[in-house]
């Protein structure tokens, strides 16, 4: 009998195996395909970008190498979590073409798991079961194509079974339009315009489009020859953000903001964003009025992930695109929009997300509800890691976290509690769009994990006893890294690994990353000016009786610092 079975050896899956083989659990992974999960299957690992910068991307203990380019091939990610794997002894536990059929619990609660290796049927029994499948499995197509004739094709086909050749065969000459604003739709909307001068594109939702910061030299030089004003600001021309990733500016000093002031900020920080990143361009991060005009696009900043794939939207800007308001209705071959009739149209293409399934668990398992997008409330030895997917930053770091609860969890090593917004119209641990419901601020839900496990930097104690590493935590990102500087999950090398990989605030190009911080820097010192004023009105009103007269410096100061606790501690995530 096992201790832990583990169902995918992708990146959550392996940072899970990890966590449990170092508390001396018998552990082992199955996995279907014959080596990393997902990353395997696709065709053209050296032509596809990874969404996240290696500052993100690599584990806590384990960053990926500095000779690697900001943003990286799917194949320089299948070889560092090969390397990963290697370093830390992990293929020992991971059986590859090992499918598994179901999941069942025996009278005693223990899992009996039944799965198919090499064509012969196998079962082994465990004592908990943690899934770590991940959210691309079964793609989602959308109901509007029920009625179209033509071909239709969801990306996930063109990532997984098309090579460069397949393309060119498929597209070239083709009427194409793709369906959908993501990351996947900027990866394969990139290709089509290659072959076709027939594309169209259309998003249901906004595009919330980043750009990367260290762009690629050939999307420079197109981007020169484009010479739109809003479009050079927003990509580094005055070489502003081409120092380091977009994805590295979700900084400590945004996501310590006191509750109030952070729900201000992400309703309304859209507008001041777009202040300091470019010019009266329009309200769309993207910044392209057609674009813009045909999505809807609210004021609120983290209402879906992030796009960060350039490319596509210079292809945009290139006029290589026909952008539609998306369909009211398809028939046959035909394309019907708000303005538009669309005729002839050879193929769909889908990048319309997928659905979570989990064919070998049974039904009441899977619709029973998450405590933090891990655990089921009515199983106490089931967890699910990989699955909360955050607006911007890497599945991975959250996948990691996820792990070290679980484990602290299934130990009877934790005591949690559900966090609950006070003074937020939304809570950014439970987000949910038509596409997912497992959507979270990233950040914010690390945090709300480390809190759990006592693990959260001593930002005070740093500030007074290592300044250097104050300052690397208060500027960087959020990262797990940051949770291995004090608790239980501190080591002996977590501080140089910190200081070696995160940016070097002092050091950057650009003005604009300072003048970001300095927003969040004059926000919280605000917040204190107001805490003091708000502290004094109070000892004032209190202060008619003698006693509390003779003492009101001590009381001010005593009611000014609990205040303060209450609303950077206590009310705050």
């Amino acid at each position: 009998m096992y201790d832990i079975c583990i169902i995918g050896a992708g990146q959550s899956g392996l940072t899970t195996c990890k966590t449990f083989i170092e508390k001396k659990y018998n552990v082992i992974v199955l996995e279907k395909s014959n080596s990393n999960g997902l990353f395997n299957t696709i065709k053209e690992k050296d032509y596809f970008k990874w969404s996240t910068s290696k500052t993100m991307s690599g584990f806590s203990d384990f960053p990926m190498p500095k000779n690697i380019p900001d943003w990286f091939t799917i194949q320089k990610y299948d070889d560092y979590l090969n390397s990963y794997k290697k370093h830390f002894d992990l293929e020992k536990y991971i059986q590859y073409n090992s499918k598994v059929i179901s999941c069942k619990q025996n009278e005693f609660e223990e899992w009996l798991v039944f799965y198919n290796q090499g064509g012969n049927l196998k079962q082994l029994l465990c004592k908990k079961l943690i899934i770590s499948t991940g959210l691309n499995n079964t793609p989602k197509f959308p109901e509007i194509v029920k009625n179209y004739t033509g071909e239709i094709i969801h990306t996930d086909y063109i990532y997984r079974n098309m090579t460069k050749q397949d393309w060119h065969n498929k597209f070239s000459g083709k009427k194409v339009l793709l369906l959908g604003g993501g990351e996947s739709a900027f990866d394969i909307g990139h290709i089509i315009v290659q072959y076709t001068n027939n594309f169209y594109f259309a998003s249901k939702d906004y595009i919330e489009w980043f750009p990367q910061g260290s762009e690629e030299e050939y999307n420079i030089k197109r981007i020169k020859q484009i010479n739109n004003t809003c479009l050079n600001t927003a990509t580094s021309q005055d070489d502003r953000f081409d120092y380091k990733p977009t994805d590295t500016n979700l900084i400590y000093a945004e996501y310590s903001l006191p509750e109030l002031l952070s729900e201000i900020w992400h309703t309304s920080g859209r507008n001041i964003a777009l202040t300091i990143y470019g010019t009266n361009c329009g309200k769309c991060s993207h910044q392209h009025k057609e674009l813009c005009d045909k999505t809807e696009t609210p004021n609120d900043l983290f209402k879906k992930y992030v796009v960060k794939r350039t490319s596509f939207i210079v292809d945009i800007y290139e006029n290589r695109v026909k952008i539609l308001y998306y369909p009211d209705k398809i028939e046959n071959k035909t394309i019907f929009t708000k303005d538009k009739i669309i005729k002839d149209v050879d193929i769909i293409v889908c990048s319309t997300g997928y659905k979570k399934e989990f064919p070998f668990l049974d039904f009441e398992i899977t619709n029973d509800n998450l405590i933090k997008k891990m655990v089921l409330k009515n199983k106490s030895n089931i967890a699910f890691v990989g699955y909360a997917r955050p607006t911007m930053g890497s599945i991975a770091s959250i996948a990691e976290m996820q792990s070290w609860w679980i484990e602290s969890y299934f130990a009877n090593r934790l005591s949690y509690k559900i966090r609950n917004p006070i003074f937020r119209f939304k809570d950014p641990l439970n987000l949910d769009n038509e596409h997912i419901n497992t959507l979270v601020i990233g950040c914010y839900y690390l945090k709300d994990l480390a809190k759990d496990m006592n693990i959260e930097p001593n930002m005070i104690w740093l500030f007074l006893t290592d300044f250097e590493l104050f300052k690397k935590i208060y500027t960087g990102s959020c990262h797990p890294m940051i949770y291995r500087i004090h608790g239980e999950k501190a080591y002996p090398e977590s501080r140089n690994v910190l200081i070696n990989t995160f940016y070097d605030f002092d050091n950057e190009k650009s003005n604009i990353e300072k003048k970001y911080l300095f927003i969040f820097v004059g926000l919280h010192i605000l917040f204190i000016i107001f805490i003091g004023i708000l502290s004094y009105f109070l000892t004032f009103l209190f202060g008619k009786k003698s006693k509390i007269k003779k003492n009101f410096q001590l009381i001010h100061f005593c009611i000014f610092i609990g205040l303060l606790l209450i609303f950077y501690e206590y009310l705050h995530l």
